[in-house]
């Protein structure tokens, strides 16, 4: 499977990206790479390890979510190294460079009525930069039924931090100095933007756009996703209070670019 995307990148769908921190993109990776994730689902719901979060405790659904799985999981870290992810992740943020920050599995079975609440990534994550996306890989059909993620178009542009919140309710990430998520769905001057995908479809935001998910509603439809983040040349490590603690030690210091061993440049491809 090629390490490049199957077409090019449209300048429509860079500019598309950059505008309003958020698009779809069809057709760009290998078809084969859909059942090699789903084996990583199976993998992860058997036996999921120390880095599983099951945010979903009640009797119907489940919503289950994991992470840092590539460096233990064979499909996962050829899906690091041999995807299109780097190229495309590159060609989106105007990145020389793209090295890999973390993996993240997030499965919501048929019933899950647990949203996952709006949100940006960076308040959560101890990294800086402008060149931060994350690619959702879809690997089940998609829609609002089904908990298809939503955005709100622009969102990276706004210049406020908005306080993170744990999917299970819990106030780890709660820094009170940030304020509150304003009420996205009630403000007629928000454009919300969601997409309907099919397996292979993958949807690229920026770090700094607001999005969320309602349950999966659907009563016999999956809807597996694997977001996986990538950082570009202006990304720099950044521990602050209340952000995510890496499950590792760093091997790189404060202020010191993204590019180590565990966090390895995968574009260009060496």
């Amino acid at each position: 499977m090629s390490a490049e995307p199957l077409r090019p990148i449209t300048d429509d769908e860079v500019d598309t990206y950059r505008n309003d921190g958020v698009v779809k993109l069809s057709g760009l990776f290998d078809p084969l790479w859909i059942d090699r994730l789903r084996a990583v689902v199976d993998r992860s719901m058997a036996t999921p390890g120390r880095h599983v979060r099951e945010y979903d405790t009640g009797d119907v659904g489940r919503f289950h979510a994991n992470m840092f799985q590539w460096e233990t999981d064979p499909d996962l870290r050829a899906f690091v190294f041999d995807s299109p992810g780097g190229a495309i992740a590159a060609r989106l943020m105007g990145s020389e460079s793209v090295s890999f920050f973390f993996d993240h599995l997030l499965v919501k079975e048929p019933g899950t009525v647990n949203p996952t609440p709006w949100h940006q990534d960076l308040p959560y994550w101890p990294v800086l930069g402008d060149q931060i996306c994350s690619l959702w890989f879809a690997m089940d059909p998609v829609d609002e039924a089904s908990g298809a993620v939503r955005y709100v178009a622009g969102s990276h542009r706004w210049t406020t931090w908005f306080r993170a919140q744990s999917f299970d309710g819990s106030d780890k990430y709660s820094d009170a100095t940030m304020p509150l998520v304003p009420d996205i769905e009630s403000d007629p001057d928000q454009r919300i933007v969601t997409f309907d995908l099919v397996p292979g479809d993958v949807v690229a935001h920026h770090v700094m756009t607001l999005h969320g998910a309602r349950g999966n509603t659907s009563t016999n439809r999956r809807r597996r996703g694997l977001s996986t983040r990538w950082l570009g040349d202006d990304v720099v490590y950044d521990p602050r209070p209340k952000a995510m603690t890496l499950p590792f030690t760093a091997d790189v210091v404060p202020g010191q670019a993204m590019r180590s061993e565990r966090f390895p440049v995968v574009y260009p491809h060496g």
